[in-house]
C-alpha cells in the first residue's frame, strides 16, 4: 500500500515538473512576442523626433544611446525567440543542406562589409540534414562571433571537408572559464556589447542534431570544431 501511494506521489510530481516545463516555454515566447510591438512603437516615436523637431547635440546624443539600447533589446528578444522556439520543437522541416555553399555565400557577404579577412579552406562538399533556418543561423553566428573577438587585422581562418567544419581566430590568451562557453549570457568581459546568446544558440542547434561541437585554444587559436558525421549525408 506505502508503495503503491508513493509510486502514485512521484506520477503525480513528474507531471507537475513537466507540465511546469511546458508553461514556462510558452511563457518565454508570449514574452519575447508581446516585446516586439512596444519596441517597434518606441523607434517609430525616437523616429518621429529626429524628423520634425531640431534637437540640439545633447539630445542627440542621448537619442543615439537610447537607439542602441533598442537595437540591443531587438537583438536579444530575437535570440531569445529562437531559443524558445529551437525547445518548443519549431524546426522540423530538415532538408538536405550544401553548407560549403551557404559557408561561401556567408564570407562574401562579410567581405563585403569590408570586415576581417577571411580564408576559407574546402577539400570537400559538407551537406548535412537540418533546417534551413538553422543552418544559416549556425554558420552566422560562428563567422560574426569570430570576427567579433578578434582584431580588424587578424584573419578568421575556415576550413571544412565532409565531416566537420572549423573556425578560429587569434586570441591573446585562453578563456578563463572554456567550461561556461556555451552558457546562455555568458560573457568573459564586458568589453563588448554581445548578448551572450550567440554561442549558446549554436550549442542548442548541435544539440538538436546530434552535431559535436568543441572549443579549444592552441596556437594564439581560439578554434571552434562541430563534427557532423552523425547526420553527414
Amino acid at each position: 500500500m506505502e508503495f503503491s501511494e508513493l509510486k502514485n506521489e512521484i506520477s503525480v510530481l513528474t507531471n507537475k515538473v513537466k507540465t511546469d516545463y511546458e508553461n514556462l516555454k510558452q511563457f518565454t515566447e508570449d514574452v519575447s512576442h508581446e516585446m516586439q510591438t512596444p519596441l517597434a512603437i518606441i523607434q517609430a516615436k525616437i523616429d518621429n523626433i529626429i524628423n520634425e523637431h531640431e534637437i540640439n547635440d545633447k539630445q542627440f546624443e542621448q537619442i543615439t544611446s537610447i537607439q542602441k539600447d533598442i537595437k540591443k533589446l531587438k537583438q536579444l528578444n530575437k535570440k531569445i525567440t529562437i531559443l524558445t522556439k529551437i525547445d518548443n520543437n519549431h524546426f522540423v522541416n530538415a532538408k538536405s543542406i550544401n553548407l560549403t555553399a551557404l559557408l561561401n555565400e556567408k564570407i562574401e557577404s562579410y567581405k563585403e562589409l569590408a570586415l576581417n579577412t577571411i580564408h576559407f579552406n574546402s577539400t570537400e562538399t559538407l551537406m548535412v540534414s537540418m533546417d534551413v533556418f538553422l543552418a544559416d543561423i549556425l554558420i552566422n553566428n560562428l563567422i560574426s562571433n569570430a570576427i567579433k573577438y578578434s582584431s580588424k587585422n587578424d584573419s578568421v581562418l575556415i576550413s571544412a571537408d565532409e565531416n566537420s567544419l572549423v573556425i578560429s581566430n587569434v586570441g591573446e590568451k585562453a578563456l578563463l572559464n572554456p567550461e561556461k562557453l556555451f552558457q546562455r549570457f555568458y560573457k568573459e568581459s564586458n568589453k563588448n556589447q554581445s548578448t551572450g546568446l550567440g554561442l549558446a544558440i549554436v550549442k542548442k542547434i548541435c544539440d538538436l542534431y546530434h552535431f559535436k561541437i568543441s572549443y579549444e585554444f592552441e596556437k594564439n587559436q581560439h578554434v571552434f570544431a562541430i563534427n557532423f558525421f552523425q547526420c553527414n549525408i
